[in-house]
């Protein structure tokens, strides 16, 4: 399905209230992660079938890159590639999907530089936070525009003074950030921005790649 139906939306919603942060329950299709908010490292290696270093192999990450480059969030994992061995080697500090890439050999991520890579390769990866945000419709414009892949639906823009701004602030909801479901209802991005422009109430489930300074132990 094209993105033709993912413009920018900007409903006239008001929030209510937003309700406490929680530990997201699943990401779709994997396990229950163990925690949520944290960064956490995985070093794998690209050789070849001699032990010879190479960058040739694909670590066996589908990424998803945002309009603006700078959120790049695991889309998919291949079975039997070099991520799925270090996974089911190391579940704690497995990768999932949602997961986003921050650095490459301790440097911000780079597609080119990821793919030229050979031999060691170190990866920083942030679990998001999951947050839930309660909305009615109500005369206010909502204040914000989405940006769509054909997998996720991510906050593109916050209108300056805006209501959502203002509650979305006391959350920790921000520009990059990814809408999960909606109502409870995790589908594709047009449909989530379709049910977002016609239903009357809201319940937003966000998850929030911020950074901090703590991570996974």
């Amino acid at each position: 399905m094209g993105n033709t139906c993912c413009a920018e939306k900007a409903e006239n919603l008001a929030l209510n209230e937003v309700t406490s942060t929680h530990v997201l329950d699943k990401y779709p299709g994997v396990e229950t992660p163990a925690a949520t908010g944290y960064r956490f490292e995985v070093v794998v290696e690209k050789l070849d079938e001699n032990g010879c270093e190479t960058a040739d192999l694909r670590i066996g990450l589908r990424l998803v890159v945002d309009e603006r480059e700078i959120m790049c969030i695991v889309a998919a994992i291949r079975q039997g590639s070099i991520m799925d061995a270090w996974n089911k080697t190391h579940p704690k500090q497995s990768v999932e999907i949602g997961d986003r890439l921050l650095e490459v050999n301790g440097r911000p991520y780079n597609l080119e530089t990821f793919e030229k890579t050979k031999g060691s390769v170190e990866l920083l990866f942030l679990r998001p936070e999951a947050t839930t945000l309660s909305f009615a419709k109500e005369s206010k414009s909502f204040g914000v525009s989405f940006f769509a892949s054909n997998q996720f639906l991510f906050i593109k823009s916050i209108s300056e003074g805006s209501m959502f701004q203002e509650r979305a602030r006391r959350a920790g909801v921000g520009e990059g950030d990814r809408i999960f479901n909606v109502n409870g209802k995790t589908g594709l991005p047009c449909e989530m921005l379709m049910d977002i422009e016609k239903l009357d109430s809201l319940e937003l489930e966000i998850l929030m790649y911020r950074l901090n300074n703590h991570s996974h132990q």
